[in-house]
């Protein structure tokens, strides 16, 4: 199996679809366990930021791919 290529690693989409499940649950987690009087707090949550880092990562490689 090919796991670099162009010395980069190739990230699988299953490997990421999976990745992004995870994250989601983690975030559904938080907001259950956020108190009832108080609102939830996006730019807190470490779920929203690897939600994030892994969105950036896939616009990265979409980039790359569409400029070769």
């Amino acid at each position: 199996m090919i796991n670099h290529r162009f010395g980069r690693k190739v990230r699988l989409h299953s490997t990421t679809a999976i990745k992004h499940q995870i994250l989601t649950l983690m975030l559904e987690d938080e907001i259950r366990a956020a108190p009832g009087n108080t609102t939830f707090q996006a730019q807190k949550s470490p779920a929203i930021a690897a939600l994030r880092k892994l969105r950036d990562r896939g616009h990265d490689r979409l980039s790359l791919q569409r400029a070769s």
